[in-house]
């Protein structure tokens, strides 16, 4: 009969036999520095690990890589303490290459319920890694260039929208022109200054969609919009009537993108009308949604067409310069704020297409209660543009504040050197960035705490103590950003 293997022939065994991976065994000791010693190991931990001693556990710590060794021993004093199993995975350092090691062992009790030991096994996972490694690398390029060629779509449909935009500036522009009675070129100018400042959002949304930043949504009464939108159509196009008939509706979204997706609509309208007879812009709203409608008679949709209108370059007037973008971006507009396009239509008989969107609960947002800016208020103002700076030194005057101005780093430093009390700076961040610096100094050194506002060509990151305006802005909105600047202060 054979001689029977005992356990420590067994472990003796293996011990020397192991390649490729460790098989160890560690006893808890809470006096110990690491928390433990090393009751078995194979020697195989030696080519696997790196450690120039496998029976000293602090040979083993030494071998992690500097940046995984912090999460290491925080994991094991954890199992260590509450007897929870160990699975790590982390990168050692051995001769000079780095190498990726899981560890899994289990806890091992005594009859009193007490973690007395540890026993696991190590193995060399590096391919795995590096294989997710370049997996993940290949995602994220695809991802990226998936990002670009959305980016390019995006950046086709704000060209489409600015030269729509354009058009709206330029029919208002003639009727300004060619109309006598003030209060309508009043109006007029109104309407010219609302489509202008569009015009700055989309460029925002552009730089925006680049950064990944997300829209800026409240609850708004989405009658008031289909009202201006309808408005603004009715000018652009002398031969068709435009006419909204609306009731208050609230909806959660950005009143920009909303504006944008009901002006494409018109236009869309505009176009099948050939420009004649009468569009609707109807609102209305149930408890279940909303509903806001451009309805025209002109030419209707092909059954085989109605599909793939909301296509991406899909067209039908390609010999006319269209693009097939605007209807693909009120459909994306829609989705984005859990909307929906509805379109029906009879060939020869006309088309509407409904936004349909969830209501928001309660009324609309307010505005922003106004801060006045008080009569005598002395304000630095930094502008590159001359043109923007003429015309600010003739109007805030106007407003009671007293203005110093200067169209540059250096020439601002001229000027507070003769000032001895300031209350607000306004800066344009057209300068450079040097003279922005040397310029926030001097502030500092001479008027500590000074209220700031920074005009910037594109949204930029906050700085402290600086309210910021993106151009182009409003007089109205300098105001308030002034107003919020020193009540901040």
């Amino acid at each position: 009969m054979p001689e029977p293997i005992t356990a420590e022939q067994t472990l003796s065994a293996l011990r020397k036999s192991a390649r490729g991976f460790v098989v160890y065994r560690l006893r808890v000791t809470p006096d110990a520095p690491t928390g433990g010693v090393v009751e078995f190991v194979t020697d195989s931990i030696r080519d696997v690990m790196g450690v120039s001693d496998p029976a000293d556990l602090n040979t083993w710590f030494a071998a992690i890589h500097d940046e995984d060794l912090p999460r290491v021993m925080e994991v094991q004093h954890h199992c260590r303490r509450t007897g929870e199993a160990f699975d790590e995975t982390f990168r050692v350092v051995l001769h000079g290459e780095t190498r990726w090691l899981r560890f899994q062992s289990n806890p091992i009790v005594n009859e009193q319920g007490e973690h007395i030991a540890f026993a696991g096994m190590a193995i060399d996972v590096t391919e795995r890694e590096r294989s997710r490694e370049a997996q993940a690398l290949v995602a994220q390029r695809l991802h990226d260039t998936h990002r670009l060629n959305a980016l390019a779509q995006f950046s086709a449909r704000t060209a489409h929208d600015v030269n729509n935009l354009l058009q709206g500036v330029m029919a208002l522009a003639m009727l300004h022109q060619h109309t006598e009675d003030e209060g309508r070129r009043a109006a007029l100018v109104d309407d010219i200054v609302g489509l202008i400042e569009r015009g700055g959002r989309m460029t925002r949304d552009l730089l925006g969609f680049a950064r990944a930043r997300e829209a800026s949504d409240r609850a708004i009464d989405v009658a008031e919009v289909a009202a201006r939108s309808a408005r603004i159509a009715d000018q652009m196009f002398p031969g068709l009537r435009v006419r909204a008939v609306t009731e208050s509706a609230t909806v959660h979204l950005d009143p920009a993108e909303l504006e944008q997706a009901l002006l494409n609509l018109l236009l869309n309208a505009a176009h099948a009308s050939d420009e004649k007879g009468e569009v609707v812009v109807r609102v209305s709203g149930t408890e279940q949604e909303v509903r806001i409608a451009v309805e025209d008679r002109g030419k209707g949709i092909a059954p085989d067409d109605l599909e793939r209108v909301t296509q991406p370059y899909f067209t039908t007037r390609s010999d006319e310069g269209g693009t097939g973008l605007g209807l693909a971006a009120v459909k994306l507009t829609a989705a984005r704020f859990g909307g929906r396009l509805v379109i029906e239509s009879t060939l020869g008989q006309g088309a509407t297409f409904t936004l349909v969107f969830p209501p928001a609960a309660g009324e609309a947002s307010p505005a922003p209660p106004r801060v006045p800016v008080p009569a005598g208020t002395q304000v630095l103002l930094v502008e590159t543009d001359p043109l923007l700076r003429e015309s600010l030194s003739l109007l805030l005057p106007k407003y009671g504040l007293k203005l110093h101005t200067a169209a540059d780093g250096p020439a601002a430093q001229e000027v507070l050197a003769g000032l001895d009390h300031l209350d607000l700076a306004v800066i344009d961040t057209n300068i450079t960035a040097r003279e922005i610096e040397a310029l926030r100094a001097t502030l500092d050194e001479r008027f500590a705490g000074l209220p700031l506002v920074l005009l910037a060509a594109s949204a930029a990151e906050p700085i402290e103590r600086a309210v910021q305006l993106t151009k182009p802005f409003h007089l109205d909105a300098l105001l308030d950003g002034m107003g919020a600047a020193l009540d901040a202060a």
